[in-house]
C-alpha cells in the first residue's frame, strides 16, 4: 500500500475558531480573485498557480519563511511534487 504522508483535518462549517490561519489564505485569494469574481472562468491550473504564488510568499508569522519552505522541511518530497 504505502505510508501516510500527511493528515487532513476538516473544520465544522460556521465555526471560525476552528479555521485558524486558513483565513489568511482566503484574504490572499481575494486579492487575486476579488469578491464577485466568477470562478467558472478559471481552470484548476489557474487556481493551482494562484495558490502556489500565495504559498511561496514569506509571512511574518512564519519568521519570514513561506508556507512552502516550511512544508519542504516537514513533508516528504513526494508530497510536494505536484
Amino acid at each position: 500500500m504505502g505510508y501516510k504522508a500527511t493528515h487532513v483535518f476538516c473544520c465544522d462549517a460556521m465555526q471560525s475558531q476552528q479555521k485558524g490561519k486558513i483565513e489568511k489564505n482566503h484574504e490572499e485569494l481575494r486579492k487575486i480573485f476579488p469578491k464577485g469574481f466568477d470562478f467558472r472562468k478559471i481552470t484548476q491550473a489557474d487556481l493551482n498557480y494562484a495558490l502556489n504564488q500565495i504559498n511561496s510568499y514569506p509571512r511574518k508569522i512564519l519568521n519570514y519563511s513561506s508556507p512552502y519552505e516550511l512544508a519542504e522541511l516537514y513533508l516528504p518530497r513526494s508530497v510536494l511534487k505536484t
